[in-house]
């Protein structure tokens, strides 16, 4: 049976999202949409949807601009190349691909078409006939405006047998499609042919459902056009006049001059297509004034990081060696896929994995290499070899060329905007000379230094995190997740610790005293800025192993206080049972005293601690 595959770009459509994607999975087998950036709930209704076992992949594009074109052909290209399509469907939120002729399912009539060249849909525009009354019901369950004339733009649909024999691009809008070919110098597209209309098949295109989406629609599309354009461009003839309005106070309705009474027919919806009811109308409420606004904080964000791109920081990002993970090849992309989408807000100078010379090590070595690849990173990777004996500080000081240092690990992955946003931070605070550290789950703990939060995005909060606010943090036995990967650390503060030697003891990387040494460390500087903003994303289930936890544990109650150690400890070692901790000790801590010894000492951890941890053994 031929597969359909609709693609799609989307951003701020939550009053739509859902009976646009219930109403197009009755004719098409998957739904490509790559959300663009959206500030209202589309995504998240995306997600439940896809939670619900709906066949929706869904994709991130973080640029500020709107590159449709880009991402579309992207999109194209995955619907046949690796998901099979047979015909691919190009759809934004606002079209319903419908039959208004017969009773002929739209999923036949596309099966039926034959020839290798795309086709043409036509447009004709719908509005709500009471945009205010059952605004919570499918779109098209509701009465409405049809144009009695189909307007002039249209669409294409791509049968894959022809864009296989000879692939072709589709402009913007996906109104035609052409190729590219080269005349001296210049490059020129050229027209592909088309083998005419879809018999039958028509986009409903509902440019607006209601007054409080199209004033959104207006206010934040000539803030975004104003933006990326300036004031005086041609592309905002619409949405000009109806920003001034707004702005006036003028402007109550959305329908003041979208049809003419003579333009319009009454049009209701038959079954079968208002079988589809919504289930998350409740996200689908357009609030005008937070819309704006979120649409202006943007802005006046990117603004300001657009003025410290200018300055050309260079971030480097260092792979950290892990004896759990490095070799799991889902946590390696995970990570991969981080460092990509953050590479387009902020430039990665380079990619530098810390490995030693063993047998292990050195096909870990070429997994990352390989997995880079696949990520368009290959050309800023490169890996360190680390013998027993050298010096990691003097060899990284050498080594690492970035004014910023980011440490990852495997199953780590940093959001698209943490790298501008942190450097950006640095930048505009120097007074400061904060390490922003991004603290997910923010504990009771916290609160006796004077930290609240309210609301999902939390504001930078800076702290003197000397060792007794750390050991508070660590008291209350629960790790910081993203480690030391949740920081951005200044070069030169990299220095004043001599790049966290001390925290490397034969091979392995110790994360908490990594930041303690930092803490500690930085003396005049010791300055932390904190937010619970959520610029890293763990692997939960990797940082939940056992074998992980275990020597988080080990590393955690080595750092504790004779005080916090005698009413703490026993309940955290007692979240295991006593097999689970008996089928590790031999091959985590056994062989391992002599490290835990050495980090002690490193530390001036003191020997009962480490006596009363060898005890677990017995």
């Amino acid at each position: 049976m031929p597969k359909i595959v609709t693609i799609s770009m989307v951003k701020n459509e939550a009053d739509i999202i859902e009976s646009f994607v219930r109403h197009t999975l009755t004719f098409a087998d998957e739904m490509i949409i790559c959300d663009h950036m959206s500030d209202d709930n589309t995504l998240k209704i995306l997600e439940l949807m896809q939670a619900e076992g709906q066949p929706i992949i869904i994709h991130h594009f973080y640029r500020p601009e709107m590159a449709q074109a880009e991402v579309t052909n992207g999109l194209l290209r995955e619907a046949i190349n690796e998901r099979g399509a047979d015909y691919v469907v190009p759809l934004d939120a606002d079209e319903f691909l419908v039959n208004l002729t017969d009773s002929e399912p739209v999923r036949e009539i596309i099966c039926r078409l034959y020839s290798e060249d795309y086709y043409f849909v036509h447009w004709n525009r719908f509005e709500p006939l009471y945009p205010d009354i059952d605004v919570d019901k499918f779109l098209l369950c509701r009465p409405a405006k049809k144009k009695i004339q189909p307007d002039t733009g249209t669409k294409v649909l791509v049968p894959a047998s022809g864009w296989r024999e000879n692939p072709y691009d589709l402009v913007t809008g996906a109104h035609y499609a052409v190729r590219y070919a080269k005349n001296g110098n210049a490059c020129i597209s050229q027209k592909v042919s088309c083998a005419g209309f879809a018999p039958k098949l028509v986009l409903a295109h509902y440019h607006w459902c209601s007054d409080l989406q199209y004033q959104a629609k207006m206010a934040v599309g000539w803030i975004n056009l104003t933006a990326n354009n300036t004031r005086e461009s041609v592309l905002g003839a619409e949405y000009k006049p109806k920003f001034d309005k707004i702005a006036k106070g003028e402007m109550s309705a959305g329908r003041d001059s979208m049809m003419a009474p003579t333009e319009w027919e009454r049009w209701d919806w038959q079954e079968p297509l208002c079988l589809k009811e919504l289930k998350f109308s409740d996200l689908a409420k357009v609030n005008l004034l937070s819309n704006v606004m979120k649409a202006a904080e943007s802005l006046a964000a990117r603004y300001a990081e657009n003025q410290v791109r200018a300055l050309g920081k260079k971030v480097s990002i260092i792979i950290l060696p892990s004896d759990t993970h490095n070799n799991d090849e889902v946590l390696i992309k995970e990570t991969l896929a981080g460092i990509s989408e953050a590479g387009a807000g902020c430039e990665v100078s380079e990619i530098v994995l810390l490995c030693s010379t063993e047998e292990n090590r050195r096909q870990e070595k070429t997994k990352w290499i390989k997995l880079a690849g696949q990520y368009g990173l290959e050309q800023h990777f490169r890996a360190l070899d680390f013998s027993s004996g050298d010096n990691y500080g003097n060899r990284l000081d050498k080594e690492i060329t970035g004014d910023y240092i980011q440490f990852l690990e495997a199953g780590i992955r940093i959001t698209h905007d943490k790298l501008i946003r942190q450097v950006a931070t640095y930048e505009k605070m120097t007074e400061y000379n904060p390490a922003v550290v991004i603290a997910t789950g923010i504990d009771n703990e916290l609160k006796s230094m004077g930290i609240y939060y309210e609301g999902n995005e939390k504001p930078l909060t800076l702290l003197d995190f000397n060792k007794r606010n750390l050991q508070v943090y660590l008291g209350n036995g629960k790790p910081f997740y993203g480690g030391i990967s949740a920081a951005l650390f200044r070069r030169e503060s990299m220095e004043s610790v001599n790049w966290f030697s001390e925290a490397v003891v034969d091979g392995r990387f110790w994360g908490l005293s990594a930041m303690l040494s930092f803490f500690m460390g930085i003396h005049d500087r010791k300055w932390i800025g904190l937010s619970s903003a959520s610029m890293v994303r763990v692997n939960l289930t990797a940082r939940d192993e056992l074998t992980n936890l275990v020597w988080w544990q080990i590393e955690r109650l080595l750092l504790l206080d004779d005080s916090v150690w005698e009413t703490d400890w026993q309940k955290d070692i007692a979240a295991y049972s006593r097999e689970e901790l008996d089928a590790f000790v031999d091959s985590i801590i056994g062989p391992q005293l002599t490290k835990i010894e050495r980090l002690g000492k490193l530390n001036g951890v003191k020997e009962n601690l480490l006596r009363e941890m060898m005890s677990i053994r017995k």
